[in-house]
């Protein structure tokens, strides 16, 4: 049996130690609940980071898509979707607003059912005058309304009307939106992509257009991770030379633009320098000439009318589908030779091919610049881009 003494101790200490128990309790739910806060705190932090990182430099993006890379940006943080999403979509639907189609710039599509830079459904108000009324559009028209950037004073696509479903400013937000409400997050994954499987249309005929805009918008976002690749890139324009031919370095093989040329043409021969150097591949770039490591005679074409904005598709074509493509017989500016085994372009006086016709530079196979126009024409469709 225990002293009394040691036993009244021991109650002693048990009762101490019963009693310290609930505030020991306290003060360790306390401080992992406080752990728990900082780490709350680091987390929101790191994204908030990450979120203003945005689409981070844009110098190797395409230069149509340049001017709209901040309000890519603000879009895609305002609905919480992926800016390089909006991006791809921007260029697939119309070039970034600059392809000559029917409800581009006014007007409805070949379908007569959407409009404006994103293709949105609309049901009446089809010029720029009257911005878009109805259909799908109604619902977005005002997304822009909780943009945090300022509607900027110029843009390419401004119109005086506000919202007008032709300014890209107010379409980008209306697709951000959207894209949203249909599910899309911030990462491109299956989210992502089940939300421009509806975008596009309904499953399963719009697969194939979701899935081009998913990979194209993963391919805009290596882009800018790695500041610029061969393709899809703003380099490759050169200083201008007098007049309205344009010259080939003999050094370099680069092209340099006329003065007097359009700025559509000037865009081809900066897109024709991107790619100078890269080799051919039978069947490179087919179908998206943007992802390509190699590039045939109809992908490069595909690739230099697209940077001038006379081609809005991403898929490139094959020779044959260019017999019939523009305005019959040579252009100002640009002229296209076509059959169903090849293609090739004069821009500005200079030759533009992957069937070479003596020595180029650099050297090997794959798209050059060539001063020589001596190259046979028979059995070629001579076709032009219109305008041009």
């Amino acid at each position: 049996m225990a002293h009394p003494l040691i036993a009244y101790g021991a109650q002693q200490v048990a009762g101490h130690a019963a009693s310290r128990a609930p505030k020991l309790l306290a003060g360790t739910l306390a401080g992992l609940l406080m752990l728990l806060l900082v780490l709350v705190l680091v987390v929101l932090h790191v994204n908030y980071e990450q979120q203003q990182e945005g689409i981070g430099d844009s110098s190797g993006l395409p230069a149509l898509a340049q001017p709209f890379v901040r309000i890519y940006e603000d879009a895609a943080k305002v609905y919480g979707v992926n800016p390089f999403l909006l991006m791809a979509v921007h260029e697939d639907e119309t070039n970034y607003g600059t392809a000559d189609l029917p409800g581009v710039k006014t007007g409805v599509n070949f379908a007569g059912c959407c409009a404006g830079p994103m293709q949105f459904l609309i049901t009446g108000g089809a010029t720029v005058e009257q911005g878009g009324s109805g259909g799908t559009w109604a619902g977005f028209a005002t997304a822009y309304e909780k943009a945090k950037l300022d509607r900027p004073d110029s843009y390419p696509g401004r119109q005086e009307r506000h919202p007008n479903i032709y300014d890209n400013y107010d379409a980008i937000y209306a697709a951000a939106k959207y894209f949203a409400g249909l599910g899309a997050g911030t990462n491109l994954d299956k989210r992502t992509y089940n939300a421009l499987l509806s975008y596009k249309g309904t499953p399963p005929a719009s697969i194939p257009f979701a899935t081009h805009d998913y990979e194209r918008a993963k391919a805009l976002e290596q882009l800018a991770a790695t500041s610029g690749g061969d393709l899809g890139g703003t380099g490759g324009a050169l200083p201008d030379v007098p007049g309205s031919k344009a010259r080939v370095d003999p050094q370099t093989g680069e092209a340099n633009a006329p003065e007097d040329a359009p700025e559509a043409v000037k865009r081809m021969i900066a897109a024709g320098n991107r790619i100078n150097h890269m080799s051919y591949v039978y069947g490179g770039g087919h179908p998206n000439y943007l992802t390509a490591n190699g590039l045939d005679c109809s992908s490069s074409t595909s690739y230099v009318l697209h940077a001038g904005g006379v081609f809005p598709s991403t898929a490139a074509w094959v020779s044959g589908n260019f017999m019939n493509w523009g305005d019959s017989g040579p252009g100002r500016w640009v002229t296209i030779y076509a059959h169903g085994g090849h293609i090739w372009t004069i821009i500005a006086g200079i030759r533009f091919d992957t069937s070479h016709y003596g020595p180029t530079m650099p050297a090997g196979s794959g798209p050059r610049w060539s001063s020589n126009l001596n190259r046979p024409t028979a059995g070629f469709a001579v076709r032009h881009p219109p305008g041009l």
